[in-house]
């Protein structure tokens, strides 16, 4: 069996090379030799950051201007933005990993919680750490990303 039949990655090397950077991004997996480049957190927040701010201002213009129509532009990037900062910041600010400093993340992960209404950072860091990463519960009916997959249609399992 060849490489590209074992990975689909490998597949995708016949698309064109400005694509690259995109693919392995969006695959989170370099080609064979790619040297991927790294992304910071300061980055990842920045951004996540911007898109939501950025979502809400064209929001606020549309509407102050009349042009309804172009309110799911709005929301797209507002919603983006507040996805990114809870499921891939704030996540990480609950196991400690996003600049590795134990107060910092702390505060960075209770700030952007009260912000995006979220709940309660404290809570969720140990219901998350116990539920959702104690096996016990990954992946069943009980678990949000389980129910979230399924109301998506992605998961064809029926609790």
């Amino acid at each position: 069996m060849s490489v590209s039949q074992q990975n689909p990655r490998e597949k995708m090397s016949s698309c064109p090379r400005w694509c690259q950077p995109f693919l392995t991004v969006a695959t989170g997996k370099p080609l064979k030799g790619e040297t991927p480049s790294r992304l910071t957190p300061m980055y990842h927040l920045a951004t996540a950051t911007l898109s939501l701010l950025s979502g809400v201002i064209l929001n606020i213009l549309f509407l102050h201007h009349g042009f309804l129509i172009c309110l799911p532009l709005g929301w797209l990037f507002t919603v983006s933005g507040a996805r990114k900062l809870q499921v891939q910041i704030v996540h990480q600010c609950a196991h400690e990993q996003f600049l590795g400093r134990e107060k910092f993340d702390q505060w960075l992960g209770e700030t952007l919680s009260i912000f995006l209404m979220i709940g309660n950072f404290p809570t969720y860091c140990q219901t998350h750490k116990k539920d959702h990463h104690g096996l016990k519960n990954l992946m069943t009916p009980t678990d949000p990303t389980f129910h979230f997959l399924q109301t998506l249609g992605l998961l064809n399992i029926k609790p």
